[in-house]
């Protein structure tokens, strides 16, 4: 297995997430842009990372983005890249918050 064969194995286990200011709709007040996303992909692979390799336009929506990583020639992966309204509970925080409550241990 090559080195960018290696390479895109471990950015297709990666999720980054980031928190940004957003509207009511959920639209960005900016962006997140490729060179954001390279330097968090970095930080997480532990070796820089060229944002240039990153095939995406600047993300401007919450949600859950699939975002295609050119590494060479073939190889490629995909990023899974999760934008939350800053001040907004996290998603697992919210469904946690909505489950019923228990009653387990009242009499």
């Amino acid at each position: 297995m090559s080195d960018a064969q290696a390479l895109a194995q471990r950015i297709e286990g990666v999720t980054l997430t980031f928190q940004a200011r957003a509207g009511e709709k959920g639209k960005l007040y900016g962006s997140i842009t490729t060179a954001e996303l390279a330097e968090a992909l970095g930080r997480e692979l532990g070796q820089e990372f060229d944002r240039r390799k990153i095939d995406s336009d600047p993300l401007r929506q919450v949600g859950e983005h699939v975002v295609p990583v050119r590494l060479m020639g073939d190889v490629s992966a995909t990023l899974k890249v999760v934008v939350e309204a800053e001040g907004a509970e996290p998603a697992a925080a919210v469904e946690a918050a909505e489950a019923p409550a228990s009653n387990w241990g009242c009499v």
